[in-house]
């Protein structure tokens, strides 16, 4: 069951019946949910904050996107004016550092006898089945831990899809009662875990400032999505406080290029992108390029601009990510820096179809042919007209880090 049909039914069950009429706030982020028609509370689609209440009334929303001292959800409270006699969680409890405190904060807005609505994925999720994202959540759920964070006597409702993948709950606000710090379900580890545990765990735990930077400027590159930015910031950190150029490919709303200008203090960052509308990003370090970057020329052109860093994240189709790699990564100097990103494209082509761009050759399969070339430091023989290319670069290449959706070559 997915989570569109998952929504059908908790609407079927007319759980959410005693929040008709009521004033409800919405929380989400991004999920699209399209909702049976003829219901009266909430809403015949849930996409990007955009909900509409059946009965023509429209509900406050609070869009999941800003991020303040890591929680997306610590703004609400002065966000927003008056009490709630219902707050419905869409989404977006698996992804907090804190969700005991963010609970919290929602019950702090929440009228005494109001009702809670939370859906939350639980440890039996399959992320493979789903959005590639969700791999990255922090925390699974159970009815076991709402009971023990917002008490048991609260819980008035609890329903379960057949799978066990999803699960919901409603509690109602009991005057006195406060959300209880306690164990919960780590996706990272598989055990139950405090959230000062939690912070400890993975090699890359230590390496959080570029990601708090990019969720302050919500760059799709933070650990509430891709969650790329610790890992980058490994690779990245030498460069902190060097003169040099880096070049982005793709910016969309310039998230991105806001970190990067934040990050990197003395960096001159130039981006590139088809939409005429990212001018509006630039500004004295930000140099912004509108540029087609499935035209070879207009790629080429790029290397006058020599950076020390190049991170693809444009069109994400085959045909552009191979065009820039062949033709950019000679232009790195030693020690230089290139990140391919959203290899997702090349490795699901069932979520992501239609994304070769004219191109026989799937990306990943040529990464790993350049991989194996670094590895062995042989040429690869005449395997087709590729070789000599994919060669050349892993013989220039000093180390190949593969990790989930990018990789980053390090020129030698």
């Amino acid at each position: 069951m997915n989570l569109s049909t998952f929504y059908k039914q908790i609407m079927d069950s007319g759980i959410l019946c005693p929040l008709q009429d009521k004033r409800v706030l919405i929380i989400g982020d991004g999920h699209q949910v399209c909702m049976p028609d003829g219901m009266n509370l909430v809403t015949e689609e849930i996409h990007m904050g955009q909900y509409v209440l059946a009965n023509g009334g429209v509900p406050d929303i609070y869009e999941l996107s800003t991020v303040v001292n890591e929680s997306r959800f610590a703004p609400i409270p002065t966000m927003l004016t008056g009490k709630y006699q219902g707050i419905i969680v869409v989404s977006g409890l698996e992804k907090e550092e804190n969700p005991v405190v963010s609970l919290q904060m929602l019950l702090d807005i929440l009228d005494a006898g109001g009702f809670l609505f939370c859906v939350t994925r639980t440890p039996k999720f399959n992320y493979i089945r789903n959005s590639l994202s969700e791999y990255e959540d922090l925390w699974r759920f159970t009815a076991e831990e709402f009971k023990q964070i917002l008490g048991e006597e609260s819980i008035k409702v609890f329903i379960e899809e057949p799978a066990g993948h999803y699960m919901a709950i409603m509690a109602e606000h009991i005057v006195g009662c406060s959300a209880v710090d306690c164990p919960l379900f780590s996706y990272r580890t598989e055990t139950r875990l405090s959230v000062d545990d939690l912070r400890t765990k993975g090699f890359f735990a230590d390496c959080r400032e570029l990601d708090k930077i990019g969720s302050t400027f919500n760059t799709d590159k933070n650990r509430f999505y891709h969650n790329y930015l610790p890992k980058y910031e490994f690779f990245l950190a030498p460069f902190r406080h060097k003169n040099f150029n880096l070049l982005e490919l793709g910016i969309f709303k310039g998230g991105s290029a806001k970190m990067w200008e934040k990050y990197f203090p003395n960096a001159q960052i130039h981006c590139v992108d088809i939409d005429e509308n990212c001018k509006s990003v630039a500004d004295d370090r930000i140099i912004v390029h509108i540029r087609d970057l499935g035209i070879k020329e207009n790629v080429e052109q790029l290397r006058s601009i020599k950076p020390s860093v190049i991170v693809d994240d444009a069109s994400h189709m085959w045909s552009h990510q191979l065009l820039a790699l062949f033709t950019l990564y000679e232009c790195l100097p030693s020690g230089g820096v290139y990140i391919l990103e959203d290899l997702e494209t090349s490795l699901n082509e069932r979520l992501y179809p239609g994304m070769d761009g004219g191109c026989r050759h799937n990306v990943y399969d040529v990464l790993s042919r350049i991989a194996k070339v670094v590895g062995s430091k042989e040429l690869e023989t005449d395997v087709d007209e590729l070789s000599a290319t994919i060669s050349n670069i892993g013989l220039k290449t000093e180390m190949f880090s593969l990790m989930k959706g990018s990789c980053v070559l390090i020129r030698k």
